[in-house]
């Protein structure tokens, strides 16, 4: 059994201590000490993820990872990104939404033995892009990594609002400027650069891209998301994507969540499945009807952590066997 050091010893000690809804309001400082002893940092699998202290979703990595050792939320989903990558070898890597790097940087250690041929990582806040940029730099991980200070839009190079979430920074929003008033008032808000994914390939001498696996995490602007990949997702021979799907976020935003559905479907892909993340398992939606309902449940529920739900996609790919 491995050895916990002095400082480990403390982070369980405080985790019993302040449950998970008193920890910020009463427990801030001291957990912004404990992280500053780990260098504001965890080692995840070998990576080194550095942190930034004053967001709730990285104390809430540090303090899961001190009793767990794995990212916090979605490690079903990421383990399943991995295998899709193993599965398809040569594809492009691309993470929509980066945040500190979960799938992005568990990417990397593939480009290093030939399975990847590059990863994209896309983060438009930059306080967590920073951590981001860092953790690449630390990690050696820097030749294999673009790292793009952006928001994901359909339109490329336009100018979108960033709004910092008071204090998950997993759940910030980002707008066209031209739309911004369907986001609320917020002090600390600032203007970022838009990107497509058809338009930055080229940018960053990406072509002829034969197959690539996705993951987008835009807290409602997944729509917008698909919209400026659709050549590169039309060219390529095949593809799988990861998403977010969150109605309410969607509806937050001024998008249908039951006509981004239909969307869906009329992109002809071969897979569709529901990522179970409190019961790891992948399980197959087999019509638009079917999905509907996923989509009416995310939006009535009353259970904490239900009202979104995570999708897989694929199109002339490998499927992992695990996605029944």
């Amino acid at each position: 059994m491995a050895q916990h050091s002095l400082t480990d010893q403390l982070v369980i000690l405080y985790n019993k201590i302040f449950p998970w809804r008193f920890r910020f309001r009463y427990g801030a400082p001291l957990i912004r000490s404990l992280m500053k002893l780990k260098d504001n940092s965890v080692l995840i699998d070998g990576v080194r993820v550095f942190l930034n202290p004053n967001d709730k979703t990285a104390t809430e990595l540090f303090l899961v990872h001190a009793t767990a050792g794995e990212w916090i939320w979605e490690s079903y989903e990421i383990s399943l990104f991995l295998e899709c990558l193993k599965e398809n070898k040569g594809s492009l890597a691309v993470d929509l939404g980066a945040n500190y790097g979960a799938y992005s940087l568990s990417a990397c250690p593939l480009v290093h033995d030939g399975s990847v041929r590059s990863i994209i990582a896309v983060e438009p806040n930059k306080e967590t892009y920073s951590c981001l940029e860092k953790s690449a730099e630390f990690n050696g991980f820097s030749p294999c990594i673009h790292l793009i200070n952006a928001a994901v839009t359909h339109e490329h190079n336009s100018a979108c609002l960033f709004c910092p979430h008071d204090t998950f920074s997993a759940m910030s929003k980002t707008t066209t400027i031209a739309d911004d008033a369907k986001l609320p008032e917020h002090s600390s808000s600032y203007k970022v650069r838009g990107i497509t994914l058809d338009a930055l390939l080229p940018e960053l001498g990406l072509t002829d891209i034969d197959s690539l696996v996705v993951k987008i995490d835009v807290e409602g602007c997944e729509p917008d998301a698909f919209q400026g990949m659709k050549n590169t997702l039309d060219s390529a021979k095949g593809y799988q994507v990861f998403f977010e799907l969150h109605p309410t976020a969607l509806g937050s935003l001024g998008r249908d969540p039951k006509e981004f559905a239909r969307f869906l479907f009329g992109l002809g892909f071969d897979v569709m499945a529901e990522v179970d993340q409190h019961k790891k398992v992948a399980r197959r939606v087999g019509s638009l009807d079917e999905f509907m309902s996923i989509v009416e449940e995310c939006l009535t529920t009353t259970e904490m952590w239900k009202d979104y739900t995570n999708i897989f996609i694929s199109k002339g790919l490998k499927v992992p066997l695990k996605i029944v």
